[in-house]
């Protein structure tokens, strides 16, 4: 009976324990995400759409806010980047462009391109947040026939980083960091 009784004490004791670490956690997680609650709520009218993510791998979320849903944004498309800096709200990036633009992100490397098409051209920038700013890692051009400001040319021509490359090598980078799984689809704020 006493043996009894001091295993249900420390089953006990060993359930409140955790349930204390879960309620714990949940706060924290709150308080570590309290902060989008606020962005969205002082962007909402000008950004009704969202989309919350830790974009470099360090535990904190970033948040995007856009003016369109979906995964392509027209020429009139806005897509603002937020992070929390030092428990304040920051502006790491604002995403533009007149022809639209497509955002990816690869989670596994957590890079993040930013994808333009306009009249038979395309760029694609792929940048990773270093917990500070995007920094721009590689740049992957297309241009269809009469469309590269380089060469006169009849073909399709690509380059890396300003450099000329076959086809089959900017495939990788695309098939690396443009996958239509990829593309940052965002969500509407719940009113």
């Amino acid at each position: 009976m006493k043996n009894r009784a001091i295993t249900m004490g420390i089953i006990a004791l060993a359930l409140a324990a955790v349930i204390a670490a879960a309620c714990n956690f949940q706060t924290t997680a709150q308080k570590a995400d309290s902060w989008t609650d606020k962005a969205i709520e002082q962007y909402k009218d000008q950004y009704p759409y969202y989309r919350i993510l830790d974009i470099n791998g360090d535990g904190n979320n970033e948040l995007f806010l856009s003016n369109q849903e979906g995964t392509f944004f027209t020429d009139e498309g806005k897509v603002l980047l937020l992070a929390n800096q030092d428990g304040k709200i920051k502006k790491v990036e604002e995403y533009s462009y007149p022809g639209g633009f497509f955002l990816y992100f690869n989670a596994e490397e957590h890079k993040l391109t930013f994808l333009t098409r306009l009249s038979g051209s395309g760029e694609a920038h792929i940048c990773r947040y270093n917990g500070d700013k995007m920094k721009e890692e590689t740049v992957l051009e297309s241009y269809g026939p009469f469309h590269d400001p380089r060469v006169e040319n009849r073909e399709i021509t690509y380059y890396v980083n300003r450099k000329a490359l076959q086809k089959a090598d900017y495939d990788k980078y695309a098939n690396k960091y443009m996958k239509e799984n990829y593309q940052l689809k965002l969500h509407e704020i719940d009113e």
